[in-house]
């Protein structure tokens, strides 16, 4: 169980796919591989990531996988806090739709003081290639995730009162 964080999730965090069209079109299945590499000025005495993804949703912090998530309506919820360090952290997800419209959402609360959310930031791409969740990988290559809109947007719907898994 996860302490309460003061800072509600979702409140940055934005809907991401490789398409900005994924939450109004059909996507097809092809797994996508999204990367956030971000710097921290101290190791952090709390940290809680929540992911989701319509359909499935597996992260992996700093080359350490946490978890495989389905549904979508119920995002996980991992206390990271220990795999986080000063200086460069790398959150990956790898998503995959099942039919329909397709989306991302991740939301990582550091020290009950900073969010850091799904968005523009992101990197996406189809194919990772070895190592493609540490952080020393090059994601040079890789293209600017899609902000599709709000963790309320519909169809989703999900906001700071969405009950995450592990909760």
């Amino acid at each position: 169980i996860v302490a309460e964080s003061k800072i509600k999730p979702w409140q940055n965090a934005k809907w991401v796919w490789d398409n900005p069209k994924a939450a109004t079109a059909e996507q097809d299945n092809t797994p996508r591989y999204f990367r956030l590499v971000f710097e921290l000025d101290k190791k952090p005495s709390m940290a809680v990531l929540r992911a989701t993804a319509d359909n499935v949703c597996t992260t992996h912090v700093n080359g350490k996988k946490l978890g495989t998530n389905d549904p979508w309506m119920t995002p996980a919820q991992y206390d990271i806090t220990k795999l986080l360090k000063k200086g460069k952290n790398v959150i990956a997800i790898e998503a995959t739709n099942a039919g329909g419209v397709a989306g991302l959402l991740a939301s990582l609360i550091v020290d009950d003081s900073r969010e850091i959310g799904t968005g523009q930031t992101w990197k996406v791409t189809r194919q990772a290639g070895k190592q493609w969740t540490a952080v020393e990988f090059d994601d040079a290559t890789w293209a600017d995730a899609s902000e599709l809109g709000p963790a309320s947007m519909g169809p989703w719907k999900l906001g700071p009162g969405s009950p995450p898994k592990g909760a």
